[in-house]
């Protein structure tokens, strides 16, 4: 979405993509992509096999209460790369 042409933006992508295949072998294949409930995050990992999904409690999340912690902070710090270039505008 027009970041890769910002190294702090690309790094941090990189990261998560990363981090995302570490948790793969622990999500679902799916076929349907639903928005999540009021205080629910659900991931959405594009692979050669297909998506796969898992969701949890943002609160669990983000107070590293849940395995797919690392995978939803890896996201905030793509987002806080976006915010900080925006800023500087």
């Amino acid at each position: 979405i027009g970041g890769q042409g910002h190294e702090s933006v690309r790094r941090a992508a990189v990261a998560m993509v990363r981090v995302a295949a570490r948790h793969v072998r622990s999500m679902q294949r799916v076929t349907s992509y639903p928005l999540p409930d009021d205080g629910r995050t659900v991931f959405y990992v594009l692979t050669d096999a297909g998506v796969f999904s898992a969701s949890a409690w943002e609160q669990s999340l983000g107070e590293h209460r849940h395995a797919l912690a690392s995978l939803f902070h890896a996201g905030h710090d793509v987002i806080t790369q976006y915010r900080v270039i925006d800023e500087g505008k």
